[in-house]
């Protein structure tokens, strides 16, 4: 194997998954609980004001004295022993105390060192298991500024596999949209292990089409709360996007690397790459193996914000010198779901895909025009588009900076601001 060199890889976001390590659906055991647990929303306070009284009053409020080794003793408060006989009695019995502890000592002090080590090793073991507990938390949202929430991780994962979960190896099925028509969610334990077997056709294709949405069964993921599916009715009104945490996948980094690889230029998301692995072995050309981020499964299904949005209007391309963004876009959700990573995705690749028309391309400076004319030039080169002759798209627009970079709060939070950069 060849020595990791840590600046060549890209790290993927605690939320995603890859493909390989997807929890698969199994009718003979239950959904794994670490995976997914039980929701356990609640609010944490905005500051640790209290907490910070509580400590300051505790420690304020001791008068204990503080016994140092091999240290002088403090002297006794006057007022509180004046009798020289009485004091010297004490004195005699305190030596004769230290005595007694002193054998004990002597005696059992392996024993006490042994208790030590026990209680020490005890309680790495339970911060450790914490810890872990905490990396795994799906329902409980972290504290923000001003008193707001932040969902973890765990908990747009967890959203991501109950909306589409795979069966069958490689058979994702679609369990959080369900159309009109679609049959009753109701259904027995037994109902469900029947579809699920209904899935599998006897010429050993597989049938997602035949699934029913928003079932319930031991072996499934639960449904998370966070996100309510369908949304109550009537809806809340929707926060300004400065109130709303966007999925790890779309956060714009100032420094280093994107948190997903997405080239604007393809007509398919499923190209989307989250991150770098090591070299495969046997790779002379030491290139890391990329990772893809599967849109169309569980990490695609991820609500894009939380709390979930119906919409996201994107207004402005950051560094863009124009005044104004000429296409802003308005991402839609499917009905009765929070707008998704995969519909962010998809919906960048449609905006962009569109032709430019001659009084847009008349508008901009030379110097603009001449970058749009590279730009076509290279896509033409490298056939990004079955009908790449026809003419400009709003893609070569953007010249060298074809890469998605993520997204972030406009001024004012009405709407989204887009970051893109070269090929990287």
């Amino acid at each position: 194997m060849f020595p990791t060199v840590v600046q060549e890889y890209r790290a993927w976001p605690a939320n995603g998954t890859k493909w390989s390590d997807e929890p698969r659906v199994d009718l003979s055991r239950r959904w794994d609980s670490e995976v997914s647990p039980e929701p356990e929303t609640f609010r944490l306070p905005a500051d640790n004001t209290q907490t910070g009284d509580a400590s300051q009053r505790r420690s304020s409020g001791s008068s204990s004295t503080i016994v140092r080794p091999n240290g002088h003793i403090p002297l006794a408060d006057p007022e509180v022993g004046k009798s020289t006989g009485a004091a010297n009695a004490d004195q005699a019995k305190r030596k004769s105390s230290k005595l007694s502890l002193s054998r004990i000592w002597r005696g059992r002090g392996w024993f006490l060192v042994l208790v030590y080590v026990i209680f020490n090793s005890a309680l790495r073991i339970l911060l450790a298991a914490t810890k872990n507990r905490k990396e795994n938390v799906v329902e409980q949202p972290a504290p923000l500024p001003l008193g707001r929430l932040q969902a973890t991780p765990a908990a747009f994962r967890a959203y991501g596999r109950w909306a589409r979960p795979v069966l069958y190896e490689s058979t994702i099925v679609d369990n959080a949209y369900k159309d009109p028509e679609a049959g009753p969610s109701n259904l027995s334990t037994q109902e469900v292990e029947k579809m699920i077997h209904r899935l599998a056709g006897p010429d050993g294709i597989t049938h997602p089409e035949r699934w029913i949405p928003r079932v319930e069964h031991p072996s499934l993921p639960p449904r998370p709360t966070l996100w309510p599916t369908p949304p109550p009715s009537p809806r809340p009104p929707q926060l300004p996007s400065s109130q709303i945490q966007l999925n790890p996948f779309l956060v714009h980094r100032v420094t280093g690397k994107s948190p997903i690889k997405f080239d604007m230029r393809s007509r398919s998301q499923d190209n989307v790459e989250m991150g770098d692995e090591s070299p495969r072995e046997g790779d002379d050309s030491r290139t890391p193996a990329f990772v893809l981020l599967h849109p169309r499964g569980p990490n695609g299904a991820q609500p894009a914000t939380y709390p979930g949005v119906t919409e996201m209007q994107i207004i402005a391309l950051a560094g863009e010198p124009l005044a104004h963004f000429p296409w802003p876009f308005t991402v839609h959700a499917r009905d009765g779901l929070p707008v998704t990573v995969q519909d962010v995705l998809f919906s960048i690749l449609i905006n962009f895909a569109q032709f430019m028309t001659r009084e847009e391309v008349a508008e901009l400076n030379e110097r603009r025009r001449e970058s749009i004319r590279i730009a076509y030039e290279r896509r033409l080169r490298e056939k990004r588009f079955k009908e790449d002759g026809e003419g400009l798209r709003r893609i070569d627009f953007l010249g060298d900076r074809i890469m998605f970079r993520g997204l972030e709060s406009a001024p004012g939070g009405e709407g989204w601001i887009m970051f893109v950069g070269p090929l990287s």
